[in-house]
Order: structure tokens, then C-alpha cells, then sequence
């Protein structure tokens, strides 16, 4: 399974698909994992939860290997479907994974807004020359 210790040990790839060195990603994972206990606390503390926190299924990729298929993803702007495939997960849950991971990460680093789903594509038929 592709995770960040098999990638940390090629550091020229590590550096092509996150933007990070080895040495910059572990520092901002540590980041990041302060930030994300404190917005995870928060997103599952809302008033509609029916079982305690913690109950339920838990992630099947570690803190890291989110971070590095975050980072992924805004790095080479790929598709949740194929992060899945290196990942081994289903889309929905490759976007369900980054979008819980986000708000901690805006924390420690900027991230790229996403366009909104209702933004339109030019056409031939609105376009001139």
C-alpha cells in the first residue's frame, strides 16, 4: 500500500508530488496534528451526535497518510477516484478524509480555495477570436 514512509524514503518524489521536503512535511504534520485535535474535537461536538465520541468506525489511514494524500491532491489536483486507487479507498472516503482534514491544515499552511460546483465551463459558443 502506498503510504509516506515508502515515499520519505525516495525524497526527490517525495518533493515532486507533496511541494515538501521529507524534513518540512514531518514538521508540518506535527502541526497539523495539533490543530486537528482541536478542529476534530469541534466538528464532532455538534448537538446532533447520537453515540459518544469515538464510537464508530475510525480511519483506515494514519493522521500522515491523510496529510500526504491532502497534500496530494492539491499538489497535482488529481481526482478522489484516483487517490482511491493509490490509496486504497473509495472516493467517498477520500473526500470525506480531506474534507475533515482541511479545516487543521488552513490552519497551519494556506490551501487553495475550491471553485464552486456551480461555476460554468466556456464553450465554443461563448468564446471569440
Amino acid at each position: 500500500m502506498f503510504n509516506h514512509t515508502k515515499l520519505a524514503k525516495k525524497p526527490k518524489q517525495f518533493l515532486s508530488i507533496t511541494g515538501l521536503t521529507v524534513t518540512q512535511f514531518d514538521f508540518l504534520s506535527k502541526e497539523i496534528q495539533k490543530n486537528y485535535k482541536t478542529t476534530e474535537q469541534k466538528r464532532l461536538s455538534n448537538g446532533k451526535r447520537l453515540r459518544e465520541i469515538g464510537a464508530g468506525r475510525h480511519f483506515d489511514l494514519s493522521l500522515k497518510d491523510r496529510i500526504l494524500m491532502l497534500l496530494m491532491y492539491y499538489r497535482m489536483y488529481t481526482t478522489y477516484d484516483m487517490l482511491g486507487m493509490i490509496f486504497y479507498l473509495d472516493k467517498s472516503n477520500v473526500m470525506r478524509d480531506i474534507k475533515y482534514l482541511e479545516p487543521a491544515v488552513k490552519l497551519s499552511i494556506p490551501i487553495p480555495a475550491k471553485k464552486d460546483r456551480k461555476s460554468t465551463r466556456l464553450n465554443s459558443s461563448h468564446t471569440s477570436i
